[in-house]
C-alpha cells in the first residue's frame, strides 16, 4: 500500500472515531460539523457519523437518507449498507432493511457474521422468529457470541420455549469468556435469566 494512502487511512480511523466519541458523549452537533469536513476531505466514513449522529438526535429519517447518499457515492462501502439497514429496520422498514444487508455481503471485506446478527434481528423485529434463529446459525464470529446469544434466548422465551432458554443462559454462565470482562458478561446473563422466569411467571 502507498504510504501516503496509509495516512490517508489512519487519519480516517482517528477521526471517525473521534465522531463516534462525539455521538457518545451526545455532542450531536460537533459529531455533525466533523462528518461534514470528513465529507470534504472526501473520507468514507463521514456519511455513518453523521447518520450515528441524527440517530442520536432522534431523526432517524435523517439518519436513513443521509446514509441512502452515503451508498450511492461509495456502494462499496458496506458499513454504510450495514448501518443503512439497521436504521430501516428500527423504522419498521423490514425489506428495506434486507435489501441494503443483502447489498453490505457484496462488498469487500464485509464483516458478514455482523450483517447476519443484524438481519437476524431485524427478522425479530418483523415477528419471524423462525427465519431469525436460522439466520443466526450463520454467526460464529466470538465477538458476537454474547449478543447472538441474548437473541436466541429473548426468541426462544417468546416462542414459549422456556427451558430452551434456560439452558443455553446455563451454558453461557459456564463458557470461557476470552479477551472480555467476564464478571459484567455473567452478570448480564443472570439478569437475563431473571428476565425469562418473569415472563415464565406472567404464562
Amino acid at each position: 500500500m502507498d504510504s501516503r494512502n496509509e495516512i490517508k487511512d489512519e487519519m480516517a480511523e482517528a477521526l471517525t472515531g473521534m465522531g463516534y466519541a462525539l455521538v457518545d458523549a451526545g455532542k450531536f452537533k460537533e459529531a455533525l460539523t466533523l462528518a461534514k469536513n470528513l465529507n470534504k476531505k472526501d473520507i468514507y466514513s463521514a456519511f455513518e457519523v453523521a447518520a450515528a449522529a441524527y440517530a442520536g438526535m432522534g431523526d432517524f429519517r435523517k439518519a436513513v437518507s443521509t446514509l441512502e447518499k452515503g451508498v450511492r457515492k461509495d456502494p462499496g462501502y458496506w458499513i454504510n449498507w450495514e448501518l443503512l439497514g439497521s436504521y430501516r429496520s428500527e423504522h419498521g422498514d423490514y425489506s428495506g432493511a434486507e435489501e441494503a444487508y443483502l447489498e453490505a455481503l457484496k462488498c469487500k471485506n464485509a464483516w458478514v457474521d455482523s450483517i447476519y446478527y443484524n438481519r437476524a434481528v431485524a427478522a425479530a423485529r418483523s415477528g419471524d422468529s423462525d427465519r431469525a434463529l436460522k439466520l443466526l446459525e450463520q454467526v460464529v464470529d466470538p465477538e458476537l457470541d454474547e449478543p447472538a446469544s441474548m437473541l436466541r434466548i429473548t426468541l426462544h422465551t417468546k416462542m414459549g420455549r422456556p427451558d430452551q432458554a434456560l439452558g443455553l443462559i446455563d451454558r453461557c454462565l459456564k463458557k470461557r469468556w476470552h479477551g472480555h470482562d467476564k464478571r459484567a458478561i455473567l452478570k448480564r446473563f443472570k439478569q437475563k435469566r431473571d428476565w425469562v422466569h418473569d415472563c415464565m411467571g406472567q404464562d
